[in-house]
């Protein structure tokens, strides 16, 4: 390697997202003596030009990552500037700042458009600069929809899914038709359980939800808990509004009497990690109460070609996305034990302090597949 590496990364420069990042990939290049060139781009200025970040690029070469906006304030405000311009709407002044506000995420989603549509065309602009994702796959990534229809359309294994209209007693109407016992109501552009709502159709419909209603404004909750009657249709209200997905409810397999399910994260072709989440709830978020299970526990309950067919369907469904590395969450039914693929995170990379049996980290593969991708190490 004759020319000293330079890396892009749009992130969040305080979060401990970008912390860990900027870490593993000092270590990667310090164990080869070699001291990296790092141009950070705040995500709130990348927002503001909407995407188009040509006059703060280096002059040279460059690797190119994309992190998660995270959850800063300020800068999902400018996502929601960058919403409210792509939509042609005058700007607001989003003066919300509680802790829990779920920030509209159609608007929000219009931004990450607005900005991935403008990454495009600076990285066509300018050869020079190398990067390890797609722009308008994170785009279809966080969208629920379109991401399982994707997956569909090369029939990998997904429950039951649809886009509702309407409203609330639409909504309830359907599944009643469809005999779905249990769904899962989720923001289409939603992420880590924001909005999202388990519905149970036993006789009066209700929902384990995230979700509550404090002044006219719909926050996330860590307090999970039930949703009726009128409470339960002002939540799958807002969530429709806000362009929903409709899940069918996979019975999860259980460990030790709770529900588990596992993220897995590809990257080239090949699951890295697997982490095992385990909860009471119906969703296993860890920060809503679940826990790391042990996955040789979780293995010993799936059998072995159920467990090998999941991690195929792991690989084939982040070869449909052009980014460095794919976070999948995957059930097992709880009788059938048969792989169903859940959701898709084109950020689903960040676990502080996993490290494999090797000692490296999931952002370590990931910048040592990128510095072999683009001939920076042979």
């Amino acid at each position: 390697m004759s020319a000293v590496p330079s890396y892009v990364i749009i992130a969040d420069p305080s979060s401990m997202r970008f912390e860990f990042y900027e870490r593993d990939l000092r270590n990667f290049w310090k164990a080869r003596e070699v001291t990296p060139l790092v141009h950070a781009i705040d995500w709130r200025e990348f927002a503001e030009r909407d995407g188009k970040i040509a006059q703060l690029l280096p002059a040279g070469p460059a690797v190119l990552r994309l992190e998660s906006p995270a959850r800063d304030f300020e800068v999902i405000r400018s996502i929601l500037n960058a919403g409210q311009r792509r939509r042609q709407e005058a700007e607001t002044r989003f003066l919300t700042a509680r802790h829990g506000w779920i920030a509209p995420p159609s608007l929000l989603y219009s931004g990450l458009e607005l900005c991935m549509d403008g990454l495009t065309q600076t990285l066509d602009d300018h050869q020079q600069i190398q990067s390890a994702i797609c722009p308008r796959d994170v785009a279809v990534l966080f969208d629920k929809n379109e991401t399982t229809r994707r997956l569909a359309a090369a029939g990998l294994p997904c429950p039951a899914t649809f886009k509702p209209s309407g409203n609330a007693e639409d909504l309830l109407d359907q599944l009643r038709q469809l005999n779905w016992k249990q769904a899962y109501v989720k923001l289409s552009h939603g992420s880590c359980a924001s909005g999202i709502a388990v519905v149970d159709m036993d006789q009066s419909p209700s929902a384990v939800t995230t979700v509550t209603r404090l002044d006219g404004q719909f926050y996330n909750t860590f307090d999970v808990h039930r949703a009726s009657d009128d409470e339960l249709r002002e939540i799958l209200n807002f969530i429709i509004r806000e362009s929903a997905t409709v899940q069918q409810s996979i019975p999860k397999a259980r460990v030790a009497g709770q529900n588990f399910d596992i993220r897995a994260v590809v990257i080239d072709a090949e699951v890295v990690a697997t982490v095992v989440r385990v909860s009471p709830h119906p969703m296993t978020n860890l920060h809503l109460g679940g826990w790391r299970g042990d996955i040789e526990q979780c293995r010993r309950i799936i059998p072995t070609r159920n467990w090998l067919d999941a991690m195929d369907h792991c690989v084939e469904a982040a070869a449909l996305f052009d980014v460095p590395a794919v976070g999948i969450d995957v059930a097992f039914h709880r009788d059938s034990c048969q792989p169903y693929i859940l959701e898709l995170n084109a950020f689903g990379d960040f676990f502080p302090n996993w490290v494999n049996a090797k000692g490296q980290s999931i952002h370590s593969m990931e910048i040592e597949y990128s510095a072999r991708r683009f001939g920076l190490i042979e």
